[in-house]
């Protein structure tokens, strides 16, 4: 998409995620301020449809694909270019080809897949638009159902970015073997340890970086603060 061409135009963003689907509606004026003129949110558990062999269902593809047409529709009346995205569950999916090729075909819609560095981009990006961070070094930090994105950044200078397999979702389809239940003890101390492993190299690699701010997103982030 031409930056020209998207100062002038409505965009819908939709984010095909491990647990939910986004979509968002903007306004981009010329100084590339963006007004929100609609949103949806629908949960589709994809991380919990990925089978042992790493495989999508077709009613996982049925599913998205019904939420997409549903999300089209919404975006229609504002005439958008549209800019999709899938992220960790459909890159996990060794049949990722076929269920973005089937979408297109009943939807019209192109998918693009992004690996976890460009999402903790955007995601970072997406901060940087929309709060009051110019002009300061702020850490991003977006807990996914799938995994983990952080970004240090200052502006347009990122200087340090990783994307880890730590989600809400995977994990506790992993170490919660009974759904709807207490936690046990040794599954909830099993999988501190494996979040312990999974951090201590991005710990150590964040601390030699400066910030003054920490932001956090996703569900995970505003279920947390209630």
């Amino acid at each position: 998409m031409n930056l020209n061409q998207a100062k002038e135009s409505t965009i819908a963003a939709i984010d095909i995620g491990t647990n939910s689907a986004h979509l968002v509606i903007a306004k981009i004026d010329d100084q590339e301020h963006l007004t929100i003129l609609d949103s949806d949110k629908e949960i589709l558990r994809l991380g919990d449809d990925l089978d042992e062999h790493k495989v999508l269902s077709e009613e996982s593809i049925k599913r998205t694909t019904k939420v997409i047409l549903q999300m089209k529709e919404i975006a229609s009346k504002h005439d958008p270019i549209y800019r999709v995205v899938a992220t960790f569950a459909v890159r996990s999916a060794r049949n990722h080809q076929n269920f973005i090729r089937e979408i297109h075909q009943k939807t019209g819609i192109e998918i693009a897949l992004i690996d976890g560095i460009e999402e903790a981009r955007l995601t970072s990006l997406g901060m940087l638009s929309g709060l009051p961070l110019r002009n300061q070094n702020f850490l991003s930090l977006d807990i996914g159902g799938g995994s983990t994105e952080i970004t240090i950044r200052n502006n347009e200078k990122i200087t340090y970015v990783a994307s880890i397999p730590l989600g809400c979702v995977t994990l506790s389809k992993k170490y919660f073997y009974q759904e709807n239940t207490q936690p046990k003890t040794k599954e909830i101390l099993a999988l501190e340890k494996f979040i312990a492993m999974q951090l201590a190299p991005i710990i150590f690699e964040a601390k030699k970086k400066t910030y003054q701010l920490a932001v956090m997103s996703s569900g995970t982030a505003k279920a947390l603060a209630y």
